[in-house]
């Protein structure tokens, strides 16, 4: 069994063309709501929240869009 197909590296491109700047900008948006919630940002109830919020998005909104739109191009 071969682990780096065409498939598996172009699965490993959009996840981390997804997760990356997700993880840049969701933590600083997230920041007010901590807050609110009285949780520091380094807490691990704050990590948990902003890890739910970054791979929903990713697996709902942003990699099917990825896929859809890659697959027009590239199929």
């Amino acid at each position: 069994m071969r682990i780096f197909t065409k498939q598996t590296v172009l699965e490993f491109w959009h996840v981390l063309i997804i997760i990356f700047p997700l993880t840049l900008i969701i933590p600083r948006m997230m920041m007010p709501l901590l807050e609110a919630l009285s949780l520091s940002v380094a807490s691990l109830l704050a990590t948990l929240l902003i890890d739910i919020v970054i791979v929903g998005l990713a697996v709902f909104i942003f990699l099917p869009a990825l896929n859809k739109l890659t697959s027009k191009y590239f199929s």
